[in-house]
């Protein structure tokens, strides 16, 4: 009965926290052979809030920004055989997020997140 009532309490206190969590990591991804690839990065929220965005830049090098954003949104090109990696962590009230990552213009992954702190995480190896 005692177990019961602890993991009544840690369902309670989780479900308070209102913390959404979307992390993956594909390996390589799925796509013909090329030189070089188009990456874009896109983020949106339903307000203006404080975000840690981290992201591979051109050169293959893990770029940070710390800003107030609504809509974000970047295009990259990018060497076959890189590790890319993009990154958000949000906070705020009543936070959603959506969340796309492009190839060239086609979508690998998009992902929309709610709550109090969103955190999205998506990494993936070009061919």
């Amino acid at each position: 009965m005692k177990n019961y009532l602890i993991y009544l309490l840690m369902l309670l206190f989780l479900s308070s926290c209102s913390l959404s969590i979307h992390s993956v990591s594909r390996g390589k991804i799925d796509a013909p052979l090329k030189e070089s690839y188009q990456i874009t990065y896109q983020a949106s929220f339903n307000n203006a809030f404080v975000s840690k965005v981290s992201f591979t830049n051109e050169v293959g090098e893990i770029e940070n920004l710390k800003e107030t954003i609504k809509s974000w949104d970047k295009t990259i090109t990018v060497k076959a055989g890189k590790h890319i990696k993009f990154s958000l962590v949000t906070k705020g009230d009543k936070v959603k997020g959506e969340y796309k990552v492009l190839i060239d213009g086609k979508i690998i992954d998009e992902h929309i997140l709610s709550g109090k702190k969103l955190k999205y995480n998506f990494e993936f190896d070009l061919p």
